[in-house]
């Protein structure tokens, strides 16, 4: 039953409401799996405003980086980078050190301040060097941005070295 208020609330647009609904279950029940699953189904069948709220409520279940930038990944999939930033910005809040400054990174990134996020991804290797998605992240501007390649190499190889499955530089 709480499955389904949960989802009418959110359909109804109150995603906190959905949340609040949702969370003394989110061990019993995978939700926010569905709702991760549902926003990649309706994002596709370009029912954006549900998509929207599907992510929303996926990311509020359980704020984390990876949470974040699905979201943010939703918003720059569809032209709405002002909400990515603000998505972005908002992460600051639930997030600190390696992750901050990693969120600091995209949300410069988007921005196009290359130099901003460069520094960013830096501080985050730095912070955390066992996590492959800074490394590529700034292999990615080095590369793309700033036509570094020589240096964009060097961290798609430390990357690789972390995670050889991970797609980043492939």
């Amino acid at each position: 039953l709480s499955w389904q208020l949960g989802f009418g609330l959110l359909s109804d647009g109150e995603i906190e409401r959905a949340v609040e609904v949702w969370n003394p279950f989110i061990n019993e029940m995978p939700i926010d799996t569905a709702l991760l699953d549902l926003g990649n189904r309706v994002e596709a069948e370009r029912d954006l405003n549900q998509a929207e709220r599907y992510f929303q409520a996926y990311t509020l279940m359980n704020p984390s980086l990876d949470r974040y930038e699905v979201l943010a990944g939703f918003y720059l999939r569809n032209g709405e980078i002002d909400q990515a930033v603000l998505t972005f910005e908002q992460s600051f809040n639930s997030l600190s050190g390696w992750q901050e400054e990693y969120m600091a990174g995209r949300e410069a990134q988007i921005r196009f301040a290359w130099a901003k996020s460069v520094e960013a991804y830096e501080k985050a290797v730095a912070l955390q060097p066992a996590d492959q998605r800074p490394y590529f992240r700034l292999a990615q501007v080095l590369a793309n941005n700033l036509g570094k390649l020589t240096e964009a190499a060097i961290y798609c190889e430390q990357g690789i070295h972390i995670a050889p499955d991970f797609y980043g530089c492939y």
